[in-house]
């Protein structure tokens, strides 16, 4: 008898027959992680708030480890849990493993720190005044701060120049050109947008036709047309009255900013300003944007460092609904999933050198 109790845990905790259990499973290694929340919070309830989850999650997850171990880790109590001899040993080897996740960041890191030299890229004014450079390049900075950054603005009619560039970021794919390689980083969703000034002024217009009272503005000539994107999908050209038209895609976005006309912008811009409203959201285009540069500048650290912060940063489809394949209208959920995601990518910077850089010297 008294051998068989040792194989048995019971109270509160669900009866494990360490003989008798079923198959183990493989490990799910996010489990452990969700083990150590509860070992830290002594509580399903608070893990649960920890790592923002619902609390039958974080139960079902700690079931699960259990039977991918093949022992109870927690003893289920009114108060909170307390953990078995078997949890506590899981705890430490947790906390052990997470020191070595540490460590091996901390190389990763100073991996990256090494990478030594200057980057050259074009992207388009519009797109490097109000996304790259307000949210990303100190970002970049901070992540390879011995990596010199040389940002040329232009619009997208100018000219595809690889040489002198190293990566050019533009609406077209490059031309058939053998030494250039070309990926597509994003699509970039039109859709028209006012300032909450420019409605209080001249009211919001709730179908297309309406427009036709309003003051429009569009970029030429980019995208290939003299007439400019807009004139393209609708009837603003034909309404035979002025309207702006420029060359810069800043212009056009800070004429909508102080309240002078709609525009035509990416979608994206939503997040520029809270003062921007989406209009007529149903009304979308879309444009490819692509990246391409050459074989030779790829293979230079800090170029290879940039494609892949724009890849998996700056242009992250998979977790952007702005620069997604399809189409989502513009939402304020927009705002606390950008910040998310700000929040994420920054604490992969690596931390201050201890010491000053040394002088940094041309390729």
């Amino acid at each position: 008898m008294r051998a068989e109790a040792a194989d048995v845990v019971t109270g509160v905790t669900k009866i494990y027959r360490r003989a008798g259990l079923a198959p183990q499973q493989k490990p799910n290694w996010d489990d452990y992680r969700v083990f150590a929340a509860v070992a830290k919070e002594r509580s399903f309830g608070r893990a649960a708030k920890v790592l923002g989850v619902a609390k039958p999650t974080i139960k079902r997850r700690i079931e699960n480890l259990e039977l991918s171990i093949g022992a109870p880790l927690v003893d289920r109590r009114a108060n909170g849990v307390a953990l078995t001899r078997e949890g506590r040993h899981v705890a430490d080897m947790v906390e052990e493993m997470a020191m070595i996740a540490e460590r091996s960041v901390s190389r990763v890191r100073a991996s990256e720190r090494e990478v030594v030299g200057e980057c050259k890229m074009v992207l388009g004014e519009g797109l490097a005044t109000a996304w790259f450079i307000p949210h990303f390049l100190g970002l970049f900075g901070e992540l390879y701060p011995r990596v010199v950054v040389h940002l040329a603005a232009a619009s997208d009619s100018d000219k595809i120049a690889v040489p002198p560039f190293d990566i050019q970021v533009r609406y077209a794919p490059a031309p058939h050109d053998d030494s250039l390689i070309t990926f597509r980083a994003a699509t970039f969703h039109f859709t028209y947008f006012a300032s909450r000034k420019y409605i209080e002024r001249f009211g919001l217009p709730s179908s297309r036709d309406e427009l036709n009272g309003h003051r429009l503005a569009d970029v030429t000539p980019s995208f290939g047309g003299e007439t400019g994107l807009m004139a393209q999908y609708s009837n603003a050209a034909a309404l035979g009255r002025p309207y702006l038209f420029s060359n810069s895609g800043n212009v056009l976005l800070q004429s909508v900013l102080a309240g002078h006309v709609i525009g035509l912008l990416p979608s994206y811009t939503h997040l520029v300003s809270p003062d921007l409203v989406p209009i007529l959201p149903d009304c979308h285009w879309e444009t490819g944007l692509f990246v391409y540069f050459s074989e030779s500048a790829s293979s230079k650290r800090a170029t290879r460092a940039m494609i892949d912060f724009l890849r998996n940063i700056v242009f992250d489809k998979q977790r952007m609904p702005w620069f997604a394949d399809y189409y989502e209208k513009p939402t304020e959920a927009w705002r606390s999933t950008f910040a998310d995601l700000l929040d994420a990518a920054a604490k992969f910077i690596a931390p201050p050198p201890a010491a000053p850089l040394a002088p940094y010297k041309h390729e």
